[in-house]
């Protein structure tokens, strides 16, 4: 995966990046059928050729397959789903702490932080 940690100041990008959400964390499960262009656009308010770029992102990740004339479906292949989760962690810790080092937040911060959060 080459993608970073970004929700994207385009349309397509925040629906990518949900959507990317939803299929890494099981809402969508592997093999199930994707909702429609149409459908996404509807429950979304956005225009299909905004969602239909979204979801060109996620096919080109692996993430969903195209099956002429059924539809799209979340990718079965678990080397995918697992790969593509460990890499959007990291590029979503990469992001939390650069923007933590930005305003001065230290590593020390981040653990005692996390030590007071457990137990």
């Amino acid at each position: 995966m080459s993608w970073r940690f970004d929700p994207g100041s385009s349309v397509s990008g925040q629906i990518a990046y949900s959507l990317r959400i939803k299929i890494l964390t099981g809402e969508y499960p592997s093999g199930s059928q994707f909702p429609t262009v149409r459908s996404l656009a509807l429950e979304l308010g956005v225009n299909p050729n905004t969602v239909q770029k979204a979801l060109s992102v996620l096919e080109g990740e692996g993430l969903l397959e195209s099956r002429t004339t059924v539809g799209r479906f979340v990718t079965e292949d678990s080397d995918v789903l697992s790969s593509a989760l460990t890499a959007f962690k990291k590029s979503f810790l990469e992001s939390v702490f650069s923007k933590a080092d930005e305003i001065g937040i230290t590593k020390n911060d981040f653990e005692s932080f996390l030590s007071n959060k457990e137990g």
